[in-house]
């Protein structure tokens, strides 16, 4: 039993470990995101063609200089496979697997597989890790180097091999000296010699000393090296961490800046600077960015390391009896976290005095959290009251995660976002589920404690089944206590009886034109929510709970319940990390790079000769092939005239920046030459970039980000208003509204208005609309810009008709009313204080009566 359940916890462990490679793999085929991977990436390709020297500091467009490593990764790539796209990236995410690979291999003695393979797929699952892994010139090379110093001093300093045998000794002393020597001069190149050297020798220094104890030698029985040699590497290595941290202070804190052009240096780090300092709360949200989604677990891993446990006593587990009497976990896990904080304390202190630093503590906390799940959740020692924090913490975290675009990704390396995104997007629905069941797992795994006995699952509906069939058979005996039994099926069946009688009406009122005055007033969907989906699942508590016990029990029942208890909650975290690797950040590669634009061209063929680029970075074009014979150009005139003037026997071809600005100057010249047409856009309209053809093949679609909003021919509102006037320039055709089948909506409801405007004559400015519904005392405001702010109405010409769709919320306060004509709705538009005049149609005060909103 055990030997099967430990090969079943390896595969799903296997399994969950390559998964976690699919987020970076999907990014490799994107695009350089501009401007900062398209800046690195320019470094890089000076450094393989030998436009810069090879061993210069680079200096990145934007961003200054900075260590050269990622640089010199990067540039292989391209010297390898030449100038594209996905040889840079390849590159650094080649670089990054190796280092965790070697680094695993050196932990080998101190890490179980399982433990290796969960700190794996947690490292990988880390969004700061496959955004910065797939990224051409990416921080994550510094990642990987720090993960290979780490590595090697800990072999170093612990050597597992003591007391085992002469060979074993000296192997993993040579072991340990050889990768600690190749990390610390990789991280050195990829970091500066704090944060690459200082750092990592200082906590493995600490750690050792702190834990070894200063008075006893403590050589344990058979080692081949004296104790008095033992003593004296401690001593060493406690004079070595206190001469690091004295530099530190003396070098670093205390230095002034001379001027505000000191150099960048690697025997420092970067060059001296003063940032704004940042506040605690901004530290905070950088941890949680940083190592999201995991940052909800990382203070239980940290607190559960320190804290004795597998029968050890706190001495042992501190190691005061000398490093091997230590379980191999306790070893590894006190340099881990003394990795965690000792670098995180400097990366606070970094960014303010010299330069955002990559975040090296993710592959020593990813090993401590991967730990974690697969130890601590078999021990099981104040899990309820952990998975508690947890579950509260990982909340406040979502909640930030991807809903602060610029802020998440200024602090995972990519700066001044500010300059590319314009807004905050929204929460992604696709991530907002998969959080939810991250919290799911995290309540199975932690809070739910093992069923002391095996019950069935259905105990309790038979329980509540029993006690209403005694109480019916109680009340028809009759008897003194008749009555008694009656309260019950009393409970039950009343409140079968309201579920039902206020479900059964609101579906009866919802689908057909029973009548307005029901319970569906409140909205639809409200209504099922309360007295369907709430009470239902109420009912299934018992079940999920009990079910839940059972599983739990199976599970510790086998010797590895901690390890597959451990492998469900990092399959949670990991779900959430696929989906912003699949997901949401594939949707921000659109946003910020040549990629869609590119692809779309790719499928045209070969468009030498054809194609113009309108301001469009030069370097850019360097790692698109299927761009490469294009022309940039800067005047949008001459590129519109270009694109007009030709044939369609041999289209052409414009690759364009989406900001709205641009794309409506794009169409405006192109329709002036094209007698009204629409610009065709046949890429992507989400792009950064758009690609716009001259004349697109027959029953190919415009996918304009305009053509969703501009109509060239009248349509047929399902709600016409038949004359209206304002001010002899817009003509208001009438709307459709999302409703119920009898046409009515109701208060709390989510309702779309597409209003249709038609343009009778060019307007000056640009003017929005406000939409007022007025009635029983109450008016709801809707006011907004025109199609999306897509098309703002200075671009309006004579003949267009615009789709203006409106989300607009029904408030709680709208009420019901037997006066059909309750609510009016009526429609205008304004620039500033002044409306624009209605000179047609009825209505008052320059608003235009446009209908009834009837509310039930």
């Amino acid at each position: 039993m055990r030997t099967a359940s430990s090969t079943a916890t390896r595969v799903i462990l296997v399994i969950l470990a390559v998964a976690a490679l699919l987020p970076m793999i999907r990014l490799l085929g994107g695009g350089l995101w501009e401007p900062w991977e398209l800046h690195r990436a320019e470094a890089a390709r000076q450094v393989a063609s030998g436009e810069t020297p090879a061993w210069a500091v680079p200096e990145i467009e934007g961003e200054g200089e900075r260590p050269p490593l990622a640089t010199w990764v990067t540039a292989a790539g391209f010297d390898m496979g030449g100038e594209e796209v996905g040889n840079g990236k390849a590159a650094v995410a080649l670089f990054l697997l190796l280092c965790v690979l070697i680094a695993l291999v050196a932990l080998g003695p101190l890490l179980t597989p399982e433990r290796a393979l969960a700190g794996f797929a947690v490292f990988f699952a880390l969004p700061v890790v496959f955004l910065q892994g797939a990224s051409a010139g990416g921080d994550a090379v510094a990642f990987g180097a720090y993960a290979v110093a780490f590595a090697g001093l800990t072999r170093l300093l612990e050597a597992p091999g003591w007391g085992k045998s002469a060979g074993a000794e000296y192997r993993d002393v040579a072991v340990g000296l050889l990768v600690a020597g190749i990390g610390l001069t990789l991280s050195y190149f990829a970091l500066g010699a704090v944060l690459g050297v200082m750092v990592p020798l200082g906590a493995a220094a600490i750690a050792t000393a702190v834990a070894g104890g200063m008075r006893s030698a403590g050589a344990p029985d058979g080692a081949a090296l004296p104790g008095s040699v033992l003593l004296a590497l401690r001593w060493l290595a406690a004079a070595v961490a206190a001469g690091l941290c004295a530099w530190f202070v003396v070098k670093g804190l205390l230095h002034q800046p001379s001027d505000e052009t000191e150099r960048f240096a690697l025997s420092i780090g970067g060059a001296k600077i003063m940032n704004q300092l940042e506040t605690f709360e901004v530290l905070l949200a950088r941890f949680g960015y940083e190592t999201f989604p995991w940052c909800a677990l990382a203070p239980l891993a940290v607190a559960w390391m320190v804290v004795p446990r597998n029968g050890e006593s706190g001495a042992a587990a501190n190691g005061s009896t000398g490093s091997a009497a230590a379980s191999a976990d306790t070893r590894i896990g006190r340099h881990a976290i003394l990795h965690v904080m000792l670098g995180y304390t400097l990366l606070a202190y970094w960014s303010w005095r010299y330069y955002p630093a990559p975040t090296i503590i993710v592959f020593p906390l990813a090993l401590v959290v991967g730990d974690y799940l697969l130890s601590a959740l078999r021990d099981g020692r104040g899990l309820r009251l952990a998975g508690a924090i947890t579950v509260l913490v990982t909340v406040v975290v979502l909640r930030d995660a991807f809903g602060f675009e610029q802020d998440f990704l200024e602090l995972i390396g990519f700066p001044k976002p500010a300059d590319v995104l314009s807004g905050t997007p929204t929460f992604p629905m696709s991530l907002a589920v998969v959080s939810g069941v991250f919290l799911v797992v995290v309540i199975f795994t932690h809070l739910i404690p093992a069923a002391e006995e095996r019950q069935p699952v259905l105990g309790w509906y038979r329980e509540q089944w029993r006690q209403v069939r005694e109480g019916v058979r109680g009340f028809l005996r009759g008897g003194r206590g008749r009555w008694d039994g009656a309260w019950a099926p009393a409970g039950w069946l009343a409140g079968v009886a309201l579920v039902g009688g206020v479900l059964g009406t609101t579906f009866v009122a919802r689908y057909t034109e029973f009548s307005r005055w029901t319970v569906t007033h409140f909205g639809f969907r409200a209504v099922v929510l309360l007295f369907g989906v709430v009470p239902l699942c109420l009912l299934a508590i018992p079940f999920l709970w009990r079910a839940s016990r059972q599983i739990i029990r199976w599970m510790e029942e086998h010797a590895t319940a901690g390890a597959l208890r451990g492998a469900i909650a990092l399959g949670g975290g990991l779900a959430v990390s696929l989906v912003s690797g699949m997901i949401v950040a594939p949707a921000l590669d659109a946003n910020y790079s040549l990629e869609p634009a590119a692809r779309a061209a790719a499928a045209e063929g070969n468009l030498t000769g054809r194609l113009y680029l309108l301001q469009v970075e030069p370097a850019a074009t360097r790692y698109y092939p299927s761009l490469a014979g294009g022309k940039i150009v800067q005047n949008l005139d001459e590129a519109v005239a270009w694109l007009a003037a030709a044939t369609r026997e041999k289209p052409r071809f414009l690759v364009f920046p989406s900001k709205n600005q641009v794309l409506n100057e794009v169409n405006q010249k192109y329709r002036d030459r094209r007698n009204g047409a629409l610009l065709p856009v046949i890429s992507d309209p989400n792009g950064r970039y758009l690609l716009a053809v001259s004349d697109p093949e027959p029953g190919e679609a415009n996918r304009s980000p305009l053509a969703r909003v501009l109509l060239l021919e009248r349509p047929t509102p399902e709600y016409p208003v038949l004359e209206s006037n304002f001010d002899n320039k817009v003509r208001y055709l009438g709307y459709d509204i999302t409703s119920y089948p009898d046409g009515t909506v109701a208060a709390f409801d989510n309702v779309t208005i597409t209003h249709y405007w038609e343009c009778t004559k060019a307007i000056t400015g640009d003017y929005e609309v406000f939409v007022h519904i007025d009635g029983m005392g109450d008016r709801i405001n809707g006011d907004h810009e025109p199609a999306e702010g897509l098309y703002p109405t200075r671009y309006w010409r004579p003949g267009d008709v615009i789709i203006d769709r409106q989300q607009l919320r029904i408030p709680f306060f709208a009420r019901p009313s037997v006066r059909p004509d309750a609510y009016t709705m009526y429609v205008g538009m304004f620039r500033g204080e002044a409306r624009m005049p209605l000179v047609d149609g009825e209505g008052n005060d320059n608003r235009l009566y446009g209908g009834v909103i009837r509310v039930r």
